[in-house]
């Protein structure tokens, strides 16, 4: 996503989010479109590697367990496809 998108699709970045400056969109718009942005960060990239793996992006098309008493999932963006995502150790 170019950063004008960025902005634009979320607004404020700091404590808040505005959906795309205000306008009213349907939920199924918003999930199309991160169907789209989700498919373009996976793309030719290797699937299922464990969290601590390098790199900020990791996909996933299996059900994914996070434990939040580690600080692996720290800085990424987790894709997961088709999956269920098990948070571990939280409130």
């Amino acid at each position: 996503m170019e950063q004008s998108e960025r902005i634009s699709f979320l607004g404020n970045t700091t404590k808040k989010t505005i959906i795309y400056n205000g306008t009213d969109i349907n939920s199924s718009t918003i999930i199309n479109f991160a169907k789209q942005k989700a498919q373009e960060l996976c793309q030719g990239k290797q699937f299922n590697q464990p969290l601590s793996s390098p790199g900020p992006i990791l996909c996933y098309d299996t059900e994914t367990t996070i434990d939040l008493s580690t600080n692996d999932y720290q800085n990424k963006t987790i894709i997961v496809e088709n999956a269920n995502v098990i948070l571990q150790n939280s409130m």
